[in-house]
């Protein structure tokens, strides 16, 4: 455990990370977006306790209770709290939007999604495996708002961190299509042919109608 510095309190990841995260995948159902949840729960289970000063320890417990309890708005005012309070460490800014992630998945508030998990992934604090899945989340909110110009820049920001999922790559494809960039459309449904045949990936309904989609415009 890390030592405490005077002014500061242990807030522990574990309990504030991983109830907020799962709660995320409730939320989604079974989406990417679910599934990088999931991951980062499991990554936060295992994570040392996080010192935070004083003035943002209240802030941040009644925002975790906020969202366990899916107040939405009255965890984002919460966390709102936090922002008067200056010089907080790259560990305190990821943890407040992490929460703040999960505030904007329950309200569908993809903008604010999106600006959390930028401004988490920027800290450098996390995993890797839990900054690709913020990626990966920030991807799927944009696809499901219909900014289709965000979904693609997520995505491409996700493969090219190494993120594997295959689902990835149909996101970015239809999220190509769908700004009438057919020729790269069809560049990104190349990986799942290609995952196809090593056994790796089963062609679905949307992968196959897209497919066909991009062939008659090509």
């Amino acid at each position: 455990m890390r030592s405490t510095p005077t002014g500061h309190r242990g807030l522990p990841t574990r309990l504030a990370a991983t109830a907020t995260l799962a709660l995320l995948a409730t939320l989604s159902g079974g989406t990417a977006l679910a599934q990088a949840a999931a991951t980062s729960a499991a990554q936060a289970a295992s994570a040392p306790v996080v010192s935070v000063r004083e003035a943002l320890v209240a802030p941040m417990q009644a925002a975790r209770q906020a969202l366990v309890d899916k107040r939405f708005d009255d965890a984002r005012r919460e966390l709102a709290a936090t922002d008067a309070v200056a010089d907080k460490t790259p560990a305190e800014v990821y943890l407040i939007e992490q929460m703040r992630v999960i505030a904007a998945t329950g309200l569908c508030d993809a903008v604010a999604l999106m600006a959390a998990a930028d401004a988490a992934i920027a800290t450098g604090e996390g995993s890797p495996v839990q900054r690709l899945g913020l990626m990966n989340q920030a991807a799927a909110a944009a696809l499901a708002h219909k900014d289709t110009a965000a979904a693609a820049r997520w995505t491409r920001r996700y493969l090219e961190a190494g993120g594997d999922d295959a689902a990835a790559h149909l996101r970015l494809a239809q999220a190509e299509y769908l700004q009438g960039r057919h020729a790269e459309a069809a560049a990104a449904l190349q990986p799942l042919q290609a995952l196809e045949q090593q056994g790796r990936w089963q062609p679905t309904e949307p992968q196959l109608r897209l497919a066909v989609a991009v062939h008659g415009a090509t």
